[in-house]
């Protein structure tokens, strides 16, 4: 039975393009490993334009990761970093708060409620905090 298309609640039209980026992706590789993949690739992305001391083993890294996909599957992930990049602008712009990443994880169902991995809105984590 394929994965619901859809998010389980609004979390904006940047955020859910990634999502269906990489659910495309996650046809042919698993969902789990295209989220870590586009969330190690962006950090080190971000980690090698400020910090050149371990910019080598970066990078390296980043190329291994790279290697495992076709030249258009690559070119996705530049896409989905601007979208999560135009996201955080919106964050910024709106209402300065909010987990982008924790949303994008959830509507992924990447989560496991066995290990008490639950998403809860910035507002729950207000009154929390």
């Amino acid at each position: 039975m394929p994965k619901n298309t859809t998010t389980p609640y609004n979390i904006g039209e940047e955020a859910t393009s990634i999502v269906e980026i990489i659910r495309q992706l996650g046809y042919k590789y698993s969902t789990w490993n295209v989220f870590e993949d586009f969330l190690q690739m962006s950090a080190i992305s971000i980690s090698n334009s400020v910090d050149w001391a371990h910019k080598e083993e970066r990078e390296a890294l980043y190329m291994e990761t790279v290697a495992k996909y076709s030249k258009e599957e690559v070119n996705k992930f530049p896409q989905m970093f601007a979208h999560l990049v135009d996201a955080l602008d919106d964050i910024v712009t709106n209402d300065g708060m909010d987990d982008i990443l924790g949303k994008i994880f959830h509507s992924l169902e990447l989560h496991n409620r066995y290990k008490g991995q639950f998403y809860y809105t910035i507002s729950c984590v207000r009154i929390y905090g």
